[in-house]
């Protein structure tokens, strides 16, 4: 609906007033809606993020919950799930350590890790081999309803006897997009699978 307003001059005629009081309402609509007729709210990135906020560290045995964020999501989309921990092995071997993302707790990806590493031997003392001490760090995609979801990194061993290591510098980021403007797709395969290799590529 648009009001026109009009006043009457000294001259006996009829001057219109008001139009850029109606363009200016007209404006200010300009933007509630995105395409699709999706709020902007609805149509806007989310950020959520968790980080270690201590200058000390922390020691464990075996996999740990180092990170958990909740997002509520206002429409399908997608999550961006970024993650990150230094680790120093105190074990007086090499093992595989993973830093795992987690999405309402299910593992966000099909091998059941962000990010991998095998660890040099380690010390109690926590000064082993350089290859003890690193940084594991991923990112990946992971496709939700909408609704209220739960984001979560452990870390620890890959497989076998629980392992004791210290960590810090442990941060979880998480950023939604809504499906309207985001898409995940498998990439191809170079070669067929081989079943004698493990996830990381190792003999069985």
């Amino acid at each position: 609906m648009r009001t026109v307003l009009r006043a009457l001059t000294s001259s006996g005629t009829y001057v219109l007033v008001g139009v850029i009081v109606a363009l200016t309402r007209a404006t200010a609509s300009i933007g509630a809606r995105g395409p699709g007729g999706g709020s902007s709210t609805q149509l806007a990135p989310i950020l959520r993020a968790q980080e270690d906020a201590t200058d000390v560290g922390t020691t464990v045995s075996g996999t740990t919950e180092v990170n958990s964020v909740p997002i509520e999501v206002p429409v399908d989309g997608v999550l961006l799930i970024s993650g990150t921990a230094y680790v120093n092995s105190f074990e007086e071997s090499a093992i595989d350590y993973i830093l795992n993302p987690k999405v309402d707790g299910s593992d966000a990806t099909p091998y059941g890790w962000g990010a991998f590493q095998n660890a040099g031997v380690g010390s109690p003392m926590g000064n082993g081999d350089p290859g003890s001490r690193f940084t594991l760090s991923y990112t990946v995609s992971q496709p939700v309803g909408a609704g209220s979801h739960t984001v979560s990194q452990e870390l620890g061993q890959y497989s076998g006897e629980p392992a004791e290591f210290f960590y810090n510098q442990n941060e979880l980021s998480v950023m939604f997009v809504p499906g309207s403007r985001a898409s995940v797709i498998s990439a191809p395969a170079a070669a067929v699978a081989r079943d004698d290799l493990s996830p990381t590529g190792q003999k069985r």
